[in-house]
């Protein structure tokens, strides 16, 4: 079985005998990505720092993104020993946290992770988790669907750090959940739960006192 992931007019990403593989359209060229040697794939990301950009910047369209740590920033440390894996984006080295999938990157990014809370977004109630704050019911209908997020005030400030902190890669594609899964497997992301493998997973669930 093979996939075969749109990234652009005449770039394709696709999976064969489980080995991904990079093909250019027009120049008919096959290159091998070996092993954690995506280099090709994240040059096809776009940075986004919402320190600095506009939420008009964000295509409303469906792909992957990749939340990294700006030079110098950190999180807490509270996840016990691990090894970051560090990703190359436009020449720039960078710690991963988290990867996701969005079906529109836009609200995914801005209006879930950015500007929403805990309840809505998996990588703000792991990072209020890991900075300690209080869990409270997210709506009225907690005793049935269980979420929670934060008081406003640790939301406020929480958002607040993501900004001076954090920075999305996002690749628009429509391929999104083969590409996800390439990601998780190799980044090792220590915030991501669903898929996960990275060595923090069982520390995140305690924190973030999942089920």
């Amino acid at each position: 079985m093979s996939y075969k992931i749109h990234l652009s007019t005449n770039c394709f990403l696709f999976m064969k005998h489980n080995t991904y593989f990079w093909q250019h359209k027009l120049e008919c060229q096959t290159i091998k990505i070996k092993n954690m040697d995506i280099k090709e794939l994240l040059d096809q990301f776009t940075l986004f720092d919402s320190a600095k950009g506009q939420r008009a910047e964000l295509p409303a369209v469906e792909g992957n993104y990749i939340v990294v740590l700006k030079a110098g920033c950190n999180i807490p440390d509270v996840l016990g020993n691990f090894k970051y894996t560090e990703i190359s984006l436009h020449g720039v080295d960078y710690r991963v946290l988290y990867t996701g999938i969005a079906s529109d990157l836009k609200r995914r990014i801005w209006t879930n992770h950015l500007h929403g809370n805990g309840g809505n977004s998996t990588l703000r109630k792991t990072l209020g988790s890991l900075f300690g704050y209080q869990k409270i019911p997210r709506d009225k209908n907690y005793q049935i669907n269980k979420k929670t997020k934060f008081g406003a005030e640790d939301e406020k400030n929480l958002t607040a750090w993501m900004e001076r902190n954090l920075l999305f890669a996002y690749l628009a594609n429509d391929k999104n959940d083969e590409l996800e899964s390439f990601l998780i497997d190799s980044l090792l992301p220590p915030l991501n739960v669903e898929g996960s493998k990275a060595a923090t997973l069982q520390r995140v669930h305690e924190l973030r006192c999942d089920k």
